[in-house]
C-alpha cells in the first residue's frame, strides 16, 4: 500500500512539470504524485498526463489562478483533502525528491509515533541556458557541498520530549526538504487560511513550528532532494518583489498559535516574540532588500530581454536537441545513487 503523497503545488512553468514527471515515470517510482495547479491557463488534464506517464499515478487538479496568496491556500487546502497517504512531501516542479530516502523516512514514521517529520540533506543544482526564457535543460553545475552547511549546526535531530524545548529549534525544521505526517500539514494549511497568510514568509512560520508542536524531527544524513536554485522564472524572484513580512504579523501569528492551545506557557511566548529578525524573516525594516526591490526589476526585464534576443537566432537549433535532459537524469540517479 502506497504510504507517501508527493505534493506538487503549480504556477505555470509546465517544461518543469514534465521534466518533473517524466524523471520519476522513468524510475517507477511508487508514491502518488498530486499536482495542485493554480496556473492561468489550463494545459494538462488527468488523461494526457496519465497516457504520457503510464509508470506513476498522478492524480490532477485544476484550481482558480492563484493571483495572490489567499487563492494559494484554498487551493493546498482543496488538494489535501484529496490525498489518501499518511505522509506528505511538499516539493517544486523544478526539483526532485529521493525515492531511497522516502523508503526509510516512512519505515521511521512508521515505528517512531512521536516524530512528526523526517529530513535529509539538499544539494542545489545549476542550469545555464542562454538561449531560450526557459532553463529546463543546459549546462548543467552541481554543488559541491551540501546546502546550509555553513549555517552551523543547523542539521540535527530535534528529540526533545517537551515540546517548549523543541519550538526554539525551529531553524533546524528544514521543513521543505521533510517527509511529514499529513495530520501535520493538513493542520499547517488549515491555520494558514484562518491567519490569512499573505507572502511565503509568514507561511515558514507555520512551516517551522507547527511541526515541532505535533512530534519531534528526525534528520537523516542522506539526500532527500536536489533543487534547481536559479530557475528564471520561480519563488525566488516573486518573493524579491512581494510585501514582506513584520513583526506585528509574527506577533499575531503567535496570538494564533496561543488560542489554539498549540503553545500555553506564557514564559515560552514571551521568548518566541524576542527571536531576531533574521530568523522569523522578518523584511519591512530591512534597506537593504527594499532597495534590492527598486533595482531588481529592471534588472530582471534586461536579464529577459537578453534571452529573448537569443531565443530569436538559436530557438530553431533546439529542435534538434534529443534526450535533452538525458544528462540531467543521469546525474541525479548518481547522486540519488538509484539503479534504475
Amino acid at each position: 500500500m502506497v504510504k507517501t503523497a508527493i505534493l506538487v503545488p503549480l504556477l505555470g512553468r509546465p517544461e518543469f512539470t514534465e521534466r518533473f514527471l517524466e524523471f520519476n515515470n522513468l524510475i517507477n517510482a511508487k508514491e502518488t504524485f498530486y499536482l495542485a495547479d493554480g496556473s492561468k491557463k489550463k494545459i494538462f488534464s488527468q488523461s494526457f498526463l496519465q497516457k504520457k506517464y503510464p509508470n506513476i499515478k498522478i492524480i490532477y487538479k485544476k484550481y482558480p489562478f492563484d493571483k495572490n496568496f489567499s487563492f494559494f491556500t484554498n487551493k493546498m487546502n482543496r488538494i489535501i483533502k484529496e490525498i489518501r497517504e499518511d505522509y506528505i512531501m511538499q516539493i517544486a516542479n523544478d526539483d526532485f525528491y529521493n525515492i531511497l530516502f522516502i523508503n526509510k523516512a516512512e519505515k521511521f514514521l512508521i515505528n517512531n509515533p512521536s516524530y512528526s517529520l523526517v529530513g535529509g540533506l539538499v544539494k542545489n543544482v545549476r542550469i545555464i541556458q542562454l538561449f531560450k526564457l526557459i532553463n529546463d535543460f543546459g549546462r548543467i553545475y552541481v554543488q559541491k557541498g551540501i546546502q546550509y552547511s555553513n549555517y552551523g549546526n543547523i542539521l540535527k535531530d530535534i528529540n526533545y520530549k517537551n515540546k517548549d524545548k523543541r519550538i526554539f529549534d525551529f531553524l533546524s525544521t528544514l521543513p521543505y526538504e521533510c517527509l511529514i505526517r499529513k495530520t501535520t500539514v493538513a493542520k499547517i494549511w488549515k491555520l494558514a487560511k484562518k491567519f490569512k497568510v499573505r507572502n511565503s514568509g509568514e507561511l515558514n512560520w507555520f512551516y517551522n513550528i507547527v511541526p515541532l508542536i505535533d512530534g519531534k524531527k528526525k534528520h537523516f544524513k542522506m539526500l532527500s532532494q536536489i533543487r534547481q536554485n536559479n530557475t528564471y522564472y520561480g519563488l525566488g524572484v516573486s518573493d524579491i518583489l512581494a510585501e514582506g513580512t513584520s513583526r506585528d504579523r509574527y506577533y499575531k501569528f503567535l496570538e494564533l498559535i496561543n488560542k489554539q492551545n498549540m503553545i500555553k506557557t506564557k514564559s515560552v511566548l514571551e521568548k518566541m516574540k524576542k527571536v531576531a529578525d533574521n530568523s522569523i524573516d522578518v523584511t519591512s525594516s530591512n534597506n537593504d532588500l527594499n532597495l534590492k526591490k527598486i533595482w531588481f526589476p529592471y534588472y530582471f526585464q534586461f536579464k529577459i530581454f537578453i534571452l529573448k534576443l537569443n531565443s530569436i537566432f538559436f530557438f530553431p537549433f533546439l529542435f534538434f536537441v534529443k534526450n535533452k535532459y538525458k544528462n540531467l537524469f543521469t546525474k541525479i540517479k548518481i547522486l540519488f545513487n538509484i539503479n534504475k
